[in-house]
């Protein structure tokens, strides 16, 4: 599974992204779960539920069929990768809270890790609070997003109340592997579109080369090579659909070697050629 980084356009007002796809929306939604969601991480925490049909979720190269009134949940960082399940069309109430948001609250989260599989308190409640999510997506009021921001401050309790385990009790023994995640991946996110690879990670972690790809592959489903190459190749998307620069201008901004590599790792993804998907897109 080869994916990208996603970053969750939040407010202050609203650390989150709340948005109900169901089935009248999907053709004129960027979630299409008649089609692939590709694989993608991003920092939040992904707590979504399946109000109708069922999904099929990739999460770290595990499978799994989430059906309804079940709740699709993605650990920060974690890569993961999401499609309707066969001959379905499902309904799904997506909600991604901000990475930072969380941080403010509980200061050592990159030491934490949610399961929500071991257990089913709460459960109930939290499906009363994305019904009154689901009314917010389908006709907001005014004020509402005050009422939104505290149902958040909840959903964040019941995940350390019932479902929060330390990552060493989950084979994460983050100390002992030298290898901090929001590092690794904040890094390649602030310097993707420089010289970086895979010399410069593994000294900067003070690891040889082998260990290192070997810990990257492991803890994010997908070698360091490929991550980097995603990531550029998303970073560029944004510019060949919104602006008229050349192909060639968007590979030496985000940092490919040619143009070539570009268009080889975009037709790769996409099945066709950057310039042409901008001529049917844009």
């Amino acid at each position: 599974m080869q994916g990208s980084y996603e970053k969750i356009t939040t407010s202050e007002n609203m650390p989150a992204m709340i948005r109900y796809v169901d089935a009248s929306a999907l053709k004129e939604s960027s979630w299409q779960l008649n089609q692939d969601i590709p694989a993608h991480w991003h920092r939040s925490i992904e707590i979504s539920l399946v109000m109708q049909g069922s999904v099929e979720l990739w999460v770290q190269k595990q499978r799994q069929i989430i059906h309804e009134n079940e709740f699709i949940f993605v650990n920060s960082g974690f890569m993961h990768q999401l499609s309707a399940a066969e001959n379905t069309l499902p309904s799904v109430l997506i909600v991604i809270i901000s990475y930072e948001f969380i941080k403010k609250i509980v200061p050592n989260i990159d030491d934490l890790f949610f399961d929500l599989s071991i257990s089913q308190q709460g459960k109930d409640r939290l499906l009363a609070i994305y019904e009154a999510f689901r009314q917010y997506c389908q006709d907001s009021k005014p004020y509402d997003e005050i009422v939104i921001h505290g149902y958040l401050y909840e959903i964040i309790g019941i995940l350390m109340k019932y479902y929060c385990i330390g990552k060493q009790e989950n084979g994460w023994n983050v100390q002992k592997q030298k290898l901090h995640p929001h590092k690794i991946l904040g890094y390649i996110e602030e310097h993707y579109n420089e010289e970086l690879n895979l010399n410069k990670m593994a000294a900067m972690c003070n690891m040889s080369n082998e260990y290192f790809c070997r810990l990257f592959s492991q803890r994010f489903g997908v070698s360091f090579k490929s991550y980097l190459e995603n990531y550029r190749l998303y970073k560029a998307y944004s510019d060949i659909i919104n602006t008229n620069l050349s192909i060639q201008q968007i590979a030496l901004k985000h940092g490919f070697s040619n143009v070539k590599s570009l268009i080889s790792r975009f037709k790769k993804l996409y099945g066709t050629t950057p310039y042409q998907y901008r001529k049917i897109n844009k």
